[in-house]
This record gives structure tokens, C-alpha cells and sequence, in this order.
């Protein structure tokens, strides 16, 4: 049990300090497997306000103001919906009075899971021209008894002649969090804003119910209501702000790539100084970069792999200290934890709630069952199957992952997935019908039969009951010493999951295939049993059918991306959520388990071609070298929107684009994080596979943009690193290790679009991107010294230091392919192949040194398909973890 102490997160220089207090401050036990109570680090860790974006805001300088409203007189001020309006002389600002909005927490009406009403206070305005400021300035102090997290929203609304192309060109809103009984000063930048004909401003509070013990009403007394004018921060541009150095504010492995970009620098090179003495370990000249997305410099200081705190000394822009580090992502595991605990629903959670949605039910053919538990889904504290069976999933096996290394974090991890599996079991019918999806934006008084009761229909879903099998699986292994009891639960839930879903399934599309790809060597690993091993290489072959090999008639060739079915009619699309890393995880999985088996290279160069075409596309976004969403074909709808956005994409074609940023459906599900971390997962995994540390990088890149390697320079996590923006989180308050949705584009642009006001879902929390984030630790930590990953069960110290094995190749027109294999320092090398997209007349054969002086061959093979990449991996004396590839392709790939 939590004690309620909590630790402090502050500036980045105490980030290690901080985790080392979290672990002495929690009784640990030696052996993660051993019986005794939970261990939990000291939970939930607080985020002090010093480092943040708003604190910094706050304390600009104010060039210009204009007093709107100072509350003293009613005049312009009315109430709609619940509630009431009054001017109170109880306090104020400054006067003698404020405006008071009151409401009511729970309304008389039944709800379907949102909030169920809003009270609003509306100042009419004249069509005013607030162009020449760029912030509202405004007081607020609630008052609301036995709630510790309270949020409320203002909105502006502006007149338009026309039909706006947009409702963010006459409406925008921004929710805001605040301290309880007292006054809070709010500022909101809104340079973002079409602010010429404002004809009104809005205050917001949703009734979002109550829990036992909290007020059943709310009261908001607002004051000094001001228009001014200040230097806003940079929100939209490939830029980086002006200023600003954009680094990793997390920091690098030392053997991995370390760049940090800029958009101002005045000088020609920059240095590297050690934080702690002021030494120059590097001074460097900088490297102009021309490319489509502007032209930057970039900082490359890849050569210090020292560990240490440094501090880049550059003219015409600052960033904060860099650290260098074995396991630097570490602590974000720490972090990331925190956020799913405080996500918890069904317990108490200190300073978030009291033990929640006790009465929280779903329903199948006459039965019910109160499915509370899990974790807490997004802000809006939504809950659904397919995220807490993932997440179950991911802890479950980076658990596995640290035991025997870091008992403490594996202990920690297991409990967690524990907390998940839990609710996966209980919210069971045992039919293939499950909790699928609850929409909840409200506490509830968890007392059944009355109107604030939430129950949602029970879903057979195929694809959930997949995942769910997954994570079960993968539990009964992990716990099957500690826990037999709980391991044979999980293990028979797990074997009627997956029958449950195989049974519904009436279309093996990708997405379907890859989960079921997992689910089937998780049960195989399991069990033992053969037929899930039959049934995931079955489904592997879905996964091949579904990609594209052949070269298409571009202008800007490339190969190796998927289509949602082995039809190859409709490209795969990922936005504000992303399964993208599943068939890439799926392929790699079959490779590691079935290394001997005849399929083994086409699921090897399935993962090949797919990371070669990340490769090859992430370099259409120089200097940050993060991965683009998605191709889009023009035929795939005719929506005016959807053609804007796909046009304003890369041309790889006629009517083939690549955007940047997803194709976003609406003007609300937009973010690019979980699209970026699936990716990263992707290529992480894919690092792993092929032993190559350059993709690693590839991954690092869209981790190291999500902490600070952006256009804003701010990392998106909160509490890591500095300059952390609000995100929505109105239920559940700032949460270190919370991950937004993300970065978004304006309209229908291709172009990074991050202002300041806080909204769903690009700035809401939800544990989609975070579940991604946990994911990609594994791989990481494979390379943490910076050496090449085990492979295989092999440790790279332990092969033979003997052998050197180089290829190198030559792809004639006619598709005739020369490889030629060099080895020295050894006697003799017998070596066999394995291709794909190659014929040849021996696939073996030996190679004789004369008094270990190198010695060279040449093997030649003809491409079956003239138009298709073709892989070769060559193993040298059956030494598997020896292996290395070669890959040609049918002609260049290149992004300009």
C-alpha cells in the first residue's frame, strides 16, 4: 500500500536524483519472484511547475494591455445552460467584486458517458478587432470541497462573413487546470487565432459527476479579464523556434548518433563543454542544411561518447544541459509507469481520486458485470480493451526483459501488468463477448441504480480477443512460479480467447493477421503446442501478401510499405492512433522462434524491405530524420479535405503522395505521437533483427522529437525535460510521464502545428502513445553500450573475434547479381545462403584460406523478379549469430 508520500520531479539536473529518492524510499525486495506484498515506488510523483512551459509564460513581459473586464459591472455578462450566474464582493482581484459562475457537478438527466452538461458564462462583444494582442489574461478561484483536480474552459468566438473553411476559424476553446480555494492566474496565447470580429468570449464548466464525499456543486469566481500583448511562442513551422537549439532532453546512448538542430545560430561552429568543469571536450564546425523543409544547422557531436552532463555553446540560440548515458531512457520507463498508475481506475489514487466508477457495468444477454479497473484510457477517463491488452502485454514482457538485471523495475513492471490483467479476466463472459469499449467523462457515486450509472453492450470483437490472448499468455509464463494459480487462469482465458477469436473471424485482413501472429507463439511459448505454431506461420503468409515488392511506376520509387489486405487495393493508413509496428513484430517473432524453418527468409525480408523503406522515406524529413505517416493515392476519396491534404504531401507520382503528417479524418482526432512511436517500434525491432545499429538511430529520432527534438524545442512528456506544454487532462490533472496524442498539422496542412491552448485529443493524455513508449525500451536497451544487440540468444561479446566476413555487390541490368564474399582470419569457411528474389545454382559452399591470408569468392544468382528488391544472408560455418545481409534494389531510392 502507498504510504501518500510523494517525491518531486524539478529541473532536468535532479532528474537522477529524483529516481534514485523514488527507489530508497520504497522497500524493496531483493527477488522480484519472492512471496511478500506488492512493491511500488513512491507514487504518484509530483511535477513542481518551475520547469514548465506555463511558469514561463507567466512570467513574460507584458508590452500592451487593454482591460476588457473587470467584473464591476453586469453589463454584457449572461448565463446559458446549467447553474447560475452572480457577482459576488466575497473577493476580488482587484474592485470590489468577481463574477461567479455556479453549477451543479451532476445533471437530472441519464448519461451515455460524457459529461452530461455545461454551465457558461458568455460577454457579448461588439465584432472587436483583438488583433493587435496575442494573450487573454484572466483570475479564477474555484471552489469545489473534496475534488483535487478541478478544470474548467474558456472559449472565443468570432463573426465571419462567409462560410468559414474551418470551426476553429469562429470558435476555439482551451481547458485549463486549477488550484482549489485559491486564486489562480491563467494566460492564454492565442496568436494562433483569427481574432478580427470577436463577438464574444466564454467561460466553460462541464458537469462531470461526482464521487462520494465531493460538493455536488462548483463555484468559479472570475476576475481582471485583460487583452495583452507579449512575445508569443513559435506554434507552427518546420523552423525551430527562433532562439532555440532542439535537442533530445532525455539525452543519448554514447555509441548512438547525437545531433541537435537549429534555425538561428549567427556563428560558423559550436562547442561541446562539459557541464560540471566548463571544459571543451569538441568544438566543431556546424553544418549548413538545405532541404525541402528550410534550411537549418545542425550540431553534430556523435564522436563524445563520454558519459557526463554537457552544455552546447553556440551564438544566437541556447538548449538545455545534454546528458550522455548508458540506459538513458531508463528513467522514462520510471516515468512512464507513474502515468499508468495514476491512470488506475478503481483505487485511490492520491491527489487524483478516491476509489472510482465502483458502479461502471457491461452488459450480455441478461447478465452484467462491473468492470472498474484497468486503467483510465485518455483524459476524458474512457477505458477499452484493445489499449489495456497491449499495454497488459508490453509490461508483461518488459518484465522479462529486466528480471535478472533490475529486480526493482521488473517487480515494478510486473505489478503493473498484473493491475491490467486483472481487469482483463474480470470483464470476461467467457462466450468471446467482453468489455470492449466504455466512453466515461464523468465520475460516478458508485452506487448502482440510480442515473449516473454507465453500462455499455459487451462486444465479441475478433481483434481484442487477440490481444487479450496475447497479454494472458504472456502472464501465465511470467507468473506461473509466483502466481500457479493466477498463471493457469490466464493461460486457460488465453486458449478461449484465441479460439473465440478465430472462430469470428471472417476476413484475415494485416492488422488481423500481425495480431494474430503474436497471439499464437505467445499461446505456442506457452503451451508448447504445435498448432498455434502452425497457425502463426499460417498467418505470416498474410502478412507477406499484404506488401508491396514490386517497384511502382513512380517518378520517386519505393517498395516494401503494406496494404490492408493481399489484394493490395487500399494502402495502410495510421493516424491519431497506430497498430503500425504489429506486422513488423509479427515477422521478426517467426524469424526468432523458427530460425530453421524454409520460411524463414521471407519473413526475414519482409522485415527488410519494410525498415529499408523507412529508412529510405525519413530522409524526406531532413534534418530531423523522422518517419513520414503514409503514402495516399488520390482515388481513395474524393473528399475535398482529404484530396487538400493528400496534395499537399511529397509526389511520388501522378496521384501518389507521401505526407508527413497523417491525412487527418476530422478536426478532432489529430496527433502524431502513437503514428511516430509505432514506427520507432518498427524500426527498433527491426534493429534487433538485422543487428544494425543505424536503424536504432532512425527510432531514436522520433523519441528524441517527441522530448525535444522538435520545431518548439519542447518536450512533450510531462515531466521530462523542460518547457513541458498543459495537456488534457481535466479528470485526472498533470500526470508525469503522461504522453499526449501530439504534435498536429493546421487545416489541411503538411506542416508541425503545436499552439498553446489545450485541447482534445492533440494535447490529451491517453496511454496509447505511452503503452508505444514501453514498447520500444526492449530494443534499447540492447544497445545501451552502444555495441550491436544479441541476437539469437548469442551476446555479441562472446562470438568469435577470428572471423572477418565482408560483402559487397554489383546488380547488372539484365538482373544478373555478383556477390562477392570476403573473408580472413581463419583456416576455411564453409558458408550457405539464404535469398529471396535469387536464383542460383548452389546456395553453399567453402571457402579455403592459404596461411590465413583473406581470401575472396564470388557468388552469382539471377533476380526472379527483375522489378523487386532481393535480399542474401550469408552464415558462415552454421553460426547463425555470424550472419550478414546483403539487399539490392531494382534501381535507387531517393527523397529530395
Amino acid at each position: 500500500m502507498l504510504d501518500g508520500k510523494t517525491i518531486r520531479v524539478t529541473t532536468k539536473g535532479a532528474r537522477w536524483a529524483t529516481l534514485i529518492l523514488t527507489l530508497l524510499s520504497t522497500p524493496l525486495r531483493a527477488d522480484p519472484s519472492a512471496n511478500g506484498p506488492p512493491v511500488l515506488a513512491r507514487m504518484p510523483i509530483v511535477m513542481e511547475s518551475t520547469q514548465t512551459a506555463a511558469s514561463r509564460q507567466l512570467a513574460k513581459r507584458v508590452h500592451a494591455s487593454r482591460l476588457l473586464d473587470d467584473m464591476e459591472e453586469k453589463t454584457g455578462w449572461s448565463h446559458h445552460g446549467y447553474g447560475k450566474m452572480e457577482f459576488t464582493r466575497q473577493r476580488a482581484i482587484d474592485g470590489v467584486q468577481s463574477l461567479s459562475l455556479v453549477s451543479p457537478t451532476l445533471s437530472s438527466k441519464p448519461t451515455s458517458g460524457r459529461p452530461m452538461g455545461t454551465a457558461v458564462v458568455r460577454h457579448a462583444l461588439p465584432k472587436e478587432d483583438w488583433r493587435p494582442f496575442n494573450r487573454l489574461s484572466f483570475w479564477v478561484f474555484p471552489t469545489q470541497a473534496g475534488v483535487p483536480v478541478i478544470s474548467m474552459g474558456v472559449a472565443v468566438h468570432v463573426a465571419s462573413d462567409r462560410a468559414p473553411d474551418s470551426p476553429h476559424e469562429t470558435a476555439s476553446f482551451h481547458y485549463f487546470l486549477l488550484k482549489p480555494r485559491q486564486w489562480n492566474h491563467i494566460v492564454w496565447e492565442i496568436p494562433h487565432l483569427v481574432r478580427h470580429q470577436v463577438e464574444a468570449i466564454e467561460f466553460h464548466y462541464r458537469l462531470r459527476g461526482r464521487q462520494p464525499g465531493v460538493a455536488s456543486s462548483a463555484r468559479f469566481d472570475i476576475d481582471h479579464l485583460e487583452l495583452q500583448r507579449v512575445q508569443a511562442d513559435y506554434f507552427e513551422g518546420w523552423a525551430v523556434a527562433p532562439g532555440k537549439i532542439a535537442t533530445s532532453h532525455t539525452g543519448y546512448l554514447p555509441g548512438a548518433e547525437k545531433t541537435a538542430i537549429s534555425s538561428t545560430l549567427s556563428g560558423d561552429t559550436f562547442q561541446l563543454l562539459r557541464a560540471d568543469t566548463g571544459e571543451v571536450v569538441l568544438t566543431k564546425p556546424m553544418r549548413e542544411v538545405h532541404a525541402s523543409l528550410g534550411n537549418f544547422q545542425l550540431l553534430d557531436f556523435s564522436e563524445v561518447r563520454q558519459p557526463g552532463q554537457y552544455l552546447i555553446r553556440a551564438e544566437g540560440a541556447t538548449c538545455p544541459p545534454i546528458r550522455i548515458e548508458q540506459n538513458i531512457w531508463l528513467e522514462t520507463i520510471w516515468k512512464t509507469l507513474n502515468f499508468f498508475y495514476c491512470e488506475r481506475c478503481g483505487m485511490e489514487i492520491p491527489g487524483i481520486h478516491a476509489a472510482c466508477h465502483r458502479d461502471l457495468r457491461t452488459a450480455h444477454a441478461g447478465k452484467q458485470i462491473v468492470i472498474n479497473g484497468g486503467w483510465h484510457d485518455a483524459g476524458d477517463l474512457s477505458q477499452g480493451l484493445t489499449n489495456t491488452a497491449q499495454a497488459t502485454e508490453v509490461m508483461f514482457r518488459l518484465a522479462e526483459h529486466f528480471r535478472g538485471q533490475d529486480s526493482a523495475l521488473a517487480t515494478r513492471l510486473t505489478e503493473e501488468a498484473e493491475w491490467g490483467l486483472d481487469w482483463l479476466l474480470k470483464t470476461r463472459f467467457g462466450d468471446g463477448y467482453r468489455a470492449d469499449w466504455t466512453t466515461m467523462d464523468l465520475w460516478s457515486d458508485g452506487i448502482l441504480g440510480n442515473m449516473d450509472d454507465i453500462v455499455w453492450e459487451a462486444k465479441n470483437n475478433p481483434q481484442g480477443n487477440l490481444l487479450a490472448a496475447t497479454a494472458e499468455a504472456n502472464a501465465s509464463r511470467l507468473l506461473r512460479q509466483r502466481k500457479p494459480r493466477r498463471a493457469a487462469e490466464a493461460l486457460q482465458a488465453a486458449r478461449q480467447d484465441w479460439r473465440f477469436a478465430t472462430e469470428a473471424i471472417s476476413k484475415t485482413d494485416l492488422q488481423t493477421a500481425a495480431f494474430a501472429v503474436n497471439a499464437a507463439l505467445a499461446l505456442h511459448r506457452a503451451t508448447g503446442d504445435a498448432s498455434y505454431a502452425a497457425a502463426a506461420r499460417q498467418h505470416g503468409k498474410t502478412i507477406l501478401a499484404c506488401q508491396r515488392r514490386r517497384t511502382p511506376p513512380w517518378h520517386t520509387p519505393v517498395t516494401g510499405f503494406f496494404y490492408t489486405d493481399p489484394d493490395q487495393q487500399h494502402l495502410v493508413h495510421h493516424s491519431h492512433a497506430s497498430h503500425e509496428q504489429a506486422p513488423i513484430v509479427a515477422l521478426a517473432q517467426l524469424c526468432e522462434t523458427f530460425p530453421n524453418h524454409p520460411d524463414w527468409i521471407a519473413w526475414y525480408a519482409g522485415v527488410v524491405l519494410y525498415s529499408e523503406y523507412l529508412r529510405t522515406v525519413s530522409a524526406l524529413n531532413e534534418p530531423y530524420r523522422i518517419t513520414p505517416a503514409s503514402i495516399y493515392h488520390l482515388g481513395e476519396s474524393q473528399n475535398a479535405d482529404f484530396l487538400d491534404q493528400v496534395q499537399n504531401g511529397f509526389p511520388l507520382g501522378k496521384s501518389h503522395f507521401l505526407r508527413r503528417f497523417p491525412v487527418w479524418h476530422d478536426l478532432t482526432y489529430r496527433g502524431n505521437n502513437p503514428v511516430l512511436l509505432a514506427q520507432a517500434k518498427a524500426l527498433s525491432v527491426a534493429a534487433r533483427l538485422r543487428c544494425d545499429p543505424s536503424l536504432l538511430d532512425l527510432a531514436q529520432n522520433g523519441m528524441a522529437w517527441i522530448v525535444g527534438k522538435n520545431p518548439f524545442a519542447q518536450s512533450l512528456m510531462a515531466g521530462e525535460g523542460v518547457d513541458n506544454q498543459s495537456l488534457y487532462s481535466p479528470t485526472s490533472g498533470d500526470i508525469v510521464g503522461a504522453l499526449p496524442v501530439g504534435i498536429m498539422t493546421h487545416l489541411n496542412h503538411d506542416v508541425p502545428y503545436w499552439p498553446s491552448e489545450t485541447n482534445s485529443c492533440f494535447k490529451e493524455v491517453w496511454v496509447h502513445p505511452a503503452t508505444h513508449w514501453l514498447s520500444l525500451m526492449s530494443d534499447l536497451e540492447e544497445f545501451s553500450d552502444g555495441e550491436e544487440p544479441a541476437t539469437d540468444g548469442d551476446s555479441p561479446a562472446n562470438r568469435p573475434a577470428s572471423l572477418e566476413f565482408s560483402l559487397s555487390q554489383e546488380t547488372g541490368q539484365d538482373g544478373t547479381v555478383s556477390i562477392t564474399i570476403t573473408v580472413a582470419g581463419a583456416d576455411s569457411v564453409h558458408y550457405s545462403i539464404r535469398a529471396t528474389n535469387l536464383q542460383s545454382k548452389q546456395f553453399e559452399g567453402r571457402i579455403d584460406l592459404q596461411q590465413n591470408q583473406p581470401a575472396s569468392m564470388v557468388w552469382s544468382a539471377t533476380m526472379q523478379a527483375i522489378d523487386e528488391p532481393w535480399i542474401a544472408v550469408f552464415i558462415p560455418n552454421h553460426d547463425f549469430s555470424q550472419r550478414q545481409e546483403i539487399v539490392g534494389f531494382p534501381q535507387a531510392h531517393e527523397m529530395r
